[in-house]
């Protein structure tokens, strides 16, 4: 699952990085954080211009 890290992530990456994550660790422990948002168009448009 692609998401977009919105803090920096210890070993997965910084700010504004779009990486790949699996859905479980997106789902369970970034999205419940707020450490990461998913990857939609729009998002990954709007993080581009950062």
């Amino acid at each position: 699952m692609k998401v977009i890290l919105q803090k920096d992530v210890k070993d997965v990456g910084r700010v504004g990085e779009l990486v790949n994550v699996s859905e479980g660790f997106a789902r369970n422990f970034l999205f419940p954080r707020k450490l990461a948002a998913e990857a939609t168009e729009k998002r990954v448009k709007e993080y581009e211009h950062l």
